[in-house]
């Protein structure tokens, strides 16, 4: 988020990762998206319905990893493997992701693949973290959240304004 729009210049050969779920999570990464003034070609993104795929591929080539919550943790077991063989594949200098469990999963094997991670957990998080920004925030190198009273509740979280 910070300097996304302030006219600084970013490398063209970074390998550039965004990432959302669906719903308010995708309305959010495009609120941000809107404002940055540039982004490397090397841009690609991961979703996880087929239905944002569309909307995704304007940003660049587009993976579509599943859908999933704690409350079905088969489903969860798929998504891990495809957020895995992501990673491997496309190796994300950054991945910048307004998350949700699937893309927490990316964020994952992005770190452990020697990637940069920021995570920004959504507007509607008012009170307190999301189950999946509290996992990330502990090894992300940037955690926002949009609430300065959240961030104020939680280490490596930061509050730099709100994306809606």
């Amino acid at each position: 988020m910070e300097g996304a729009s302030s006219g600084h210049n970013i490398r063209s050969d970074i390998r550039l990762c965004v990432g959302a779920s669906s719903g308010g999570h995708t309305n959010e990464l495009m609120q941000l998206l809107a404002h940055a003034e540039s982004w490397p070609e090397a841009t690609f993104a991961v979703t996880t319905l087929e239905i944002l795929r569309p909307q995704f591929e304007r940003l660049g080539p587009t993976t579509v990893i599943g859908e999933c919550h704690r409350f079905k943790p088969w489903a969860a077991v798929g998504v891990f493997g495809r957020a895995f063989w992501f990673a491997v594949r496309n190796r994300p200098d950054v991945i910048v992701t307004t998350g949700s469990l699937p893309l927490a999963m990316v964020c994952i094997f992005v770190k452990l693949f020697g990637g940069k991670v920021v995570w920004i957990d959504s507007v509607a998080q008012m009170e307190e973290l999301s189950m999946s920004g509290n996992l990330v925030r502990r090894f992300a190198d940037r955690c926002y959240a949009q609430w300065p009273s959240v961030a104020d509740k939680y280490d490596n979280v930061s509050y730099a304004g709100e994306l809606l």
